[in-house]
């Protein structure tokens, strides 16, 4: 379990390193944008991988011995 929460952990942090932009651009506006947090993609997807991770643990955690 262990093993696969570093994975899992490793593979997003790798994926949100190579997702940043190394380009940096100067486009100053005084107009404020409209985009909210959940319009993105990848909030849904780290929102999903949370949730089933959580799930994980805690049915790991109810099993009877």
């Amino acid at each position: 379990m262990k093993k696969l929460c570093l994975c899992i952990f490793s593979l997003l942090t790798t994926v949100v390193l190579f997702a940043q932009e190394s380009i940096t651009d100067a486009d100053n506006t005084l107009e404020p944008t409209t985009d909210v947090w959940y319009a993105s993609p990848w909030v849904w997807v780290a929102g999903a991988a949370l949730i089933i991770v959580l799930l994980v643990v805690l049915s790991k955690g109810m099993r009877f011995r």
